[in-house]
């Protein structure tokens, strides 16, 4: 089973709403683990809520599918601070 994730970037989720999605996430991956025997995630890794998923399927024990939207080099300089990046590179 593959399950693709779009969401927003940090400045724009608010704490209480990175929480209740961390929680849905998690139920989602409980509830999809029992119909399959394998998932994979697939996400851009762009700051926010496409990291914070793909941290939450590594957590599981699903696969993890970058798919950039650029080369890895352009993409790379997208990254405003030194944190992000090593967390992209992660």
């Amino acid at each position: 089973l593959v399950v693709a994730v779009t969401g927003h970037r940090p400045h724009r989720l608010q704490q209480a709403q990175t929480e209740r999605l961390a929680a849905q996430v998690r139920q989602l991956f409980d509830d999809l683990a029992a119909l399959a025997p394998a998932i994979a995630v697939r996400s851009a890794l762009a700051e926010g809520a496409d990291r914070r998923l793909a941290e939450l399927a590594l957590e599981r024990g699903c696969a993890l599918q970058a798919l950039l939207p650029f080369p890895r080099e352009a993409y790379r300089a997208d990254f405003a601070t030194a944190a992000s990046l090593h967390e992209f590179e992660q």
